[in-house]
């Protein structure tokens, strides 16, 4: 990809989309291994577990700092998933 595009062409919608789609990607395949690296209340390591999840609080409150936009994803994201549930139990139909 070549540098120096223009904020224009940065932020277009396929740019946005696949920033988004890579992000999601990372974040799908990170989220299992954390789950293995979680630690007891008592480990000795906890402390590192603890603050990887204050960073990742920090980050996303960075995007989400209202409670409005938050009602909003979560809204978005229910009526997305009824909406392809209902689409594919439709198309069951045919």
């Amino acid at each position: 990809m070549p540098v120096g595009h223009t904020l224009e062409r940065n932020l277009s919608y396929g740019s946005i989309h696949s920033l988004v789609g890579v992000l999601s990607v990372i974040l799908a395949v990170m989220q299992p291994f954390g789950s293995l690296l979680r630690c007891a209340p008592d480990n000795r390591y906890r402390p590192i577990f603890n603050w990887s999840h204050l960073i990742a609080v920090i980050f996303f409150k960075t995007f989400i700092n209202h409670r409005f936009v938050a009602c909003l994803l979560l809204a978005l994201y229910i009526a997305t998933i009824v909406i392809f549930i209902t689409a594919s139990e439709v198309l069951l139909c045919f």
